[in-house]
């Protein structure tokens, strides 16, 4: 479902607030706010967390997110959407190209060869479900058990803890995405009902920052990749880390393909033992 469109309250200052519902924020209320639940993977469970909490709810297939609502923003209602992960599920996404390639740049504005795509949602946030820590001794990334902790390692690879906090760091600096954690399910839906609160409030009433705030941009941009870097991250040794390097080296798919040991070893980060891989799998197609 797509965010109401935004009027432009300068252009036509008489406009009908009850036509033009975005025209005035104090007089626009949303009517009936429901939070809507994709019935898929991991967040239909929630459901009835959500009702035995007196949260208004109901499932509903949702192209992008796993929660989604309406609420008031500074210039009238806007579209709240939550994409919801467990630990396990986020270090999946931190692997592949799935979440940021289709998932986040569906939920959030992006640019498409230069042109500006809106997102499904105003505003975005991802809840990441979990405890976890950092190894003391050796920085490995372990997840709480009953009695201790246990090293996280999905598909038997080990992850640094830091690695992991860099890789939120980034979804929240580099991205208009917020993200937020929360140590169990029950606490997943306490937060759901608490967002969801917060933003059936007139905006104008939020007045804890009136003092110091200043609104920053509405949001920021990611970009979709390009068909060279999708076509690179798919070869071992390449990967999405050094997918970017790759496609500012190569201009198509084609010249990649044409490209000789010697030009796959002048990207920063590709040696002999890459490059030899990355020629053998255009030759023989694969593996």
């Amino acid at each position: 479902m797509d965010a109401d469109p935004v009027a432009d309250p300068v252009a036509d200052p008489v406009a009908d607030p009850v036509a033009d519902p975005v025209a005035d924020p104090v007089a626009d209320p949303v009517a009936d706010p429901v939070i809507a639940i994709d019935p898929r993977a991991g967040s239909g469970p929630l459901e009835p967390l959500l009702q035995s909490l007196h949260v208004p709810c109901r499932l509903e297939r949702l192209e992008y997110g796993d929660f989604a609502w309406e609420g008031h923003g500074p210039q009238g209602r806007v579209r709240v959407g939550v994409e919801y992960k467990t630990l396990q599920d986020a270090l999946a996404c931190m692997t592949g190209g799935r979440f940021v390639g289709r998932q986040l740049m569906g939920m959030l504005p992006h640019t498409e060869d230069g042109v500006r795509v809106p997102g499904a949602y105003d505003y975005s946030y991802l809840i990441v479900e979990g405890i976890w820590r950092s190894n003391p001794d050796n920085g490995l990334l372990e997840s709480a058990v009953p009695g201790g902790w246990r090293r996280v390692a999905p598909g038997r690879r080990p992850f640094m803890g830091f690695a992991f906090d860099n890789w939120l760091l980034s979804l929240m600096t580099l991205t208009s995405l917020k993200v937020r954690t929360t140590d169990h399910q029950r606490a997943t839906a306490e937060m759901l009902k608490s967002m969801f609160n917060w933003w059936q409030k007139r905006w104008a009433d939020h007045d804890t920052l009136h003092v110091i705030y200043t609104p920053p941009p509405s949001a920021a941009f990611i970009l979709k990749p390009k068909l060279v870097q999708r076509v690179a991250a798919q070869f071992k040794g390449i990967g999405w880390d050094r997918s970017m390097a790759v496609a500012a080296k190569f201009r198509t798919p084609l010249d990649m393909a044409m490209a000789l040991r010697g030009e796959w070893m002048s990207i920063p980060g590709i040696g002999a033992g890459i490059a030899a891989s990355v020629v053998k799998q255009w030759e023989q197609g694969g593996d």
